[in-house]
Parts: C-alpha cells; sequence; structure tokens
C-alpha cells in the first residue's frame, strides 16, 4: 500500500482501489472527458456530461451484443440466472420486467427495512471487544446487507450465514474462470427462493412470484441478493472511513442518510460500470463501432465540478447533490432507499456498542475489484485467523 501511494493509478481499473484515486479522476475528467484507451481496448467516459451521454443513449446495452451471457457461464445454472437478470437486460424483457421489481422494491416499509438491519447489526456486534474491531467490521459490512436482503425476500434469519457463503460464491462464480462446479451455489440459492416463495408469499420473492415468470422471479430476487453483497459492503465501509476521517479532523459527524449519500457521491462503493454499442452509434461527438466497449466512470462524474462545486469537499449538507454511483435511466439501481437505510443501521449499531468515530481504524487495503471500492479493515492474517477459528 505504501508503494501505492507514491504512484497515481496506472489506468481507471487500477484506480478503483488506489488508496486515492481522486486526484487521477479529476485530470482524466479536464484532460479527456471521452476518449478511447487504448491500452484498456474501451472507450472511458469520465465527465458528468460524457457519463449522462453514455448512460442515456439508446445504441448502449449492458452486454456486448454478441454475447448477452458471458461465454463460461454459457450451459450453467449461472448463466440461466445471469440471463434472465434486469441489470443484465435491455430489450423488451428489461422493459416488462423492471417495473415490475422497481414497484415490488418502492413498496417495501422503509421503517422495516431499518428494524430489520438495525437487528441483525447489533447481532453482528455483540460482544464487541476494541482488540476485534477491524474484524468484526468486516465481517458487519459482508453480512449485514445480504442479511437485510434475504429478510426482504423472505428467507429465515437461521439461513442468513449459508445465504450469504452462497451469494458470495455466485458473485464468483459470474467472474471469468471459475469452473461450473460454482453452480452449486446457484441451484442451491434457486431452491431456498423457492421454499421462500411458498413460505412466505407476501414477503420480496412471493410477490415477484404472483407477477412473474417462476424463471424470472427467482432469478431477479438472486440478483438483488447479489447487488447488495458487494455495492452496499462498500457503502458502510466507506462511510466508516468518512466518518473517522471527519471525527479526526475535528467535525461532528452524524452518519445519517445525507451522510450516506455524500459517501456514495464522495467516495463511490461502485466507482465505474460498462456499456456496450449495440449498433454503430455517435456519442459525445466520437464514432462508436457495434461491439465497443464503453467504461464509465461514475467516481469521476461524481467529483465533476460542473456536477458539483467543490467536488473535493466532503459536505453531507449539500443542496441536490447529483450522484451517479447508483446510475442513471433504464438502469438506474432501484435499490438506493435501501442500501442507504443499511449503511445507516450499520453505522448506528457500530456506535451504540461505544465505539468512537475517531477510534476506528483506517482501512488495511481494499478488496481486489475492477469497478467496487470495499474497504477491508482487517489484515489479511487477521481475517484467515479468524474464519479459521
Amino acid at each position: 500500500m505504501r508503494e501505492t501511494l507514491t504512484r497515481p493509478p496506472a489506468d481507471p481499473l487500477e484506480a478503483v482501489t488506489h488508496p486515492e484515486p481522486y486526484p487521477y479522476y479529476a485530470r482524466l475528467t479536464a484532460d479527456r472527458p471521452f476518449g478511447f484507451d487504448a491500452a484498456l481496448g474501451m472507450w472511458v467516459a469520465a465527465s458528468a456530461q460524457a457519463v449522462e451521454a453514455v448512460l442515456e443513449h439508446q445504441s448502449l446495452g449492458v452486454r456486448p451484443p454478441d454475447e448477452p451471457v458471458p461465454a463460461h457461464l454459457t450451459g450453467t445454472a449461472t448463466g440461466d440466472v445471469f440471463s434472465r437478470l434486469i441489470r443484465m437486460n435491455d430489450g423488451s424483457y428489461h422493459r416488462e420486467t423492471r417495473p415490475i421489481v422497481e414497484a415490488e422494491l418502492a413498496a417495501i416499509d422503509g421503517e422495516a427495512v431499518a428494524k430489520i438491519a438495525a437487528g441483525i447489526a447489533r447481532e453482528l456486534l455483540a460482544g464487541l471487544e476494541t482488540k476485534e474491531l477491524p474484524e468484526r467490521i468486516d465481517r458487519l459490512m459482508s453480512a449485514l446487507p445480504v442479511g437485510v436482503t434475504a429478510r426482504l425476500v423472505g428467507l429465515g434469519a437461521d439461513e442468513r450465514e449459508t445465504v450469504t457463503h452462497a451469494v458470495a460464491a455466485f458473485v464468483d462464480a459470474i467472474k471469468p474462470g471459475v469452473p461450473a462446479a460454482s453452480d452449486a451455489s446457484t441451484v442451491e440459492l434457486l431452491e431456498r427462493l423457492a421454499a421462500a416463495r411458498d413460505r412466505e408469499p407476501g414477503a420480496l420473492a412471493g410477490k415477484l412470484a404472483a407477477r412473474l415468470a417462476e424463471d424470472a422471479a427467482l432469478a431477479n430476487a438472486l440478483g438483488l441478493l447479489m447487488q447488495s453483497y458487494e455495492a452496499t459492503a462498500g457503502l458502510i465501509g466507506n462511510a466508516l472511513v468518512a466518518a473517522r476521517r471527519e471525527a479526526v479532523g475535528g467535525r461532528a459527524v452524524s452518519v445519517d442518510a445525507r451522510f450516506a449519500r455524500e459517501v456514495a457521491r464522495h467516495d463511490a462503493p461502485v466507482q465505474n460500470t460498462r456499456r456496450f454499442a449495440l449498433e454503430d452509434c455517435r456519442v459525445y461527438g466520437r464514432e462508436l463501432r457495434r461491439g465497443d466497449a464503453v467504461l464509465v466512470i461514475l467516481a469521476a462524474a461524481n467529483r465533476d465540478p460542473a456536477a458539483n462545486p467543490e467536488p473535493e469537499r466532503f459536505l453531507p449538507e449539500r443542496d441536490n447533490p447529483r450522484l451517479y454511483t447508483f446510475g442513471r435511466a433504464g438502469h438506474r439501481c432501484p435499490g438506493e432507499e435501501i442500501a442507504v437505510t443499511i449503511a445507516v443501521e450499520a453505522a448506528a449499531a457500530l456506535r451504540s456498542t461505544g465505539v468512537d468515530w475517531a477510534m476506528l481504524p483506517e482501512p488495511a487495503g481494499y478488496v481486489t475489484s475492477t469497478n467496487g471500492r470495499i474497504p477491508r479493515f482487517a489484515t489479511r492474517a487477521a481475517r484467515h485467523s479468524e474464519e479459521g477459528a
């Protein structure tokens, strides 16, 4: 980590887990708001205006036109689920399915989400001792988002640990190079969700099943578990990083919804996303060919001074900030309110243990990723020790 601090990121992908990527993003936004990166082999959108142009363009989709499902997932249960996720689809399926998923998420009572999140967070932090703070924070980040989402879709509290491990395996299975044996976790999750649908028809899995075909309902219930796993973990972790920094700087800290949204802007848990040209098209004044990839740097757009004045300052009191972390247009994340609530309740539960923000540990590093900025507070040795206990 010390070596990384001596040099800026080599490219936008390395920036995701760099200790301080934002000066690099600022230069990219100012010097090349939208351009082709020959080393990465893709276009890069950095400025707020370019990011908006890409995310709102009708000829840009979320998957390469000739590979709707990653090649290594073809013929697997994981690939079948992937093919039915609204976040991985465009066209008629997306137009018909997304409003249903979005409406059911919007109908969830925010106070109920907060109550569930607070209860699980207290369980995860029970008996906390100062010496184990880094390991327990890491556990809180990984287990709380999936635990809350699992309850919302209808899974039982006794399934939380098993489901968290299965979701982690599903997320790994989507990444290239993982053997099809990882399908076991996908099959297990689908079976558990089917049982939850039948057992708790009033929960989210049951409500989706009442309005969608079974395979679409179960896939998108699983997709909600997947989306909560890393993105919300990053939001929790980055909120704690911000709380520590502000407290050490002598500023009052109240981790409420406005604080969490400013964290999402200032230190985005999802730094970038991708789009692909579905046909030859013109984007932000440049000619793209069918199949061209675009790396959309949401974190850079959040810090574009044209979008947010004094973007480098952390100001929870900002009026109407422009926030790109949750996307825009047809693929905007429908779970923003739930993610923010979980992050706020995680911080509240930690604070209720008597932990002072200024005594929080600094991150030991970041989880290896090309798009998610997820701090880890325990050293690898400490984490392995805890996992083996």
